[in-house]
């Protein structure tokens, strides 16, 4: 059985837990303190190393730091939480995967990036948004983006390493609503 554990690295880093065993991920997010990079670092490694050992993690996805002008300040962090997650897994002999931002949401929501049409102020809300919508519709509470966001890196890598699990219906917090085209009953 493969249980996966999915973040969303930021000052409240957004986490989401599955494995077949389970009806609906679990999830949530956590706030790192932020006096010092050190304490940053340390309440993170105290929280993965938890996760980890607590809840028999056997593969960890991590959604890439995505660096614009507006996260230019955050990289040092970032980066630094990514490596902290890269080494604490790499020492359980967890396997820990990268996920680009656009990989995910494609799967997730079928669109990589916001659309050209949006001005560029408006891009980055529309996609929180769109992934909330989805999260919404799955039946999944999600009081923040990052917790949308991890279940979203959650949905494309379950689908990714197991892909029988790839069909988001009713396997997957999905109620189907209509056959799929094709497949209607024909009187």
């Amino acid at each position: 059985m493969t249980k996966i554990l999915c973040l969303d690295l930021a000052g409240q880093t957004g986490f989401a837990i599955w494995s077949p065993a389970m009806d609906q991920p679990l999830y949530g997010a956590v706030r790192l303190p932020k006096a010092s990079l050190g304490q940053t670092f340390a309440s993170f490694r105290d929280f993965l190393s938890g996760k980890i050992v607590g809840e028999r993690i056997e593969h960890v996805a991590i959604e890439s730091p995505y660096i614009d002008k507006v996260s230019l300040n955050a990289v040092e962090k970032l980066y630094g939480l990514k490596a902290h997650a890269e080494e604490i897994c790499y020492r359980r002999g967890v396997p820990c995967r990268p996920v680009s931002s656009a990989e995910w949401r494609k799967h997730f929501i079928g669109q990589p990036r916001a659309p050209q049409t949006l001005a560029k102020a408006q891009r980055r809300k529309w996609l929180k948004d769109q992934v909330r919508l989805e999260c919404q519709r799955r039946g999944w509470a999600v009081t923040s983006d990052d917790e949308a966001d991890a279940l979203g890196v959650l949905v494309y890598e379950r689908a990714r390493i197991l892909p029988r699990w790839g069909c988001d219906t009713e396997l997957f917090g999905y109620e189907q609503i209509a056959p799929p085209m094709g497949m209607e009953r024909v009187p």
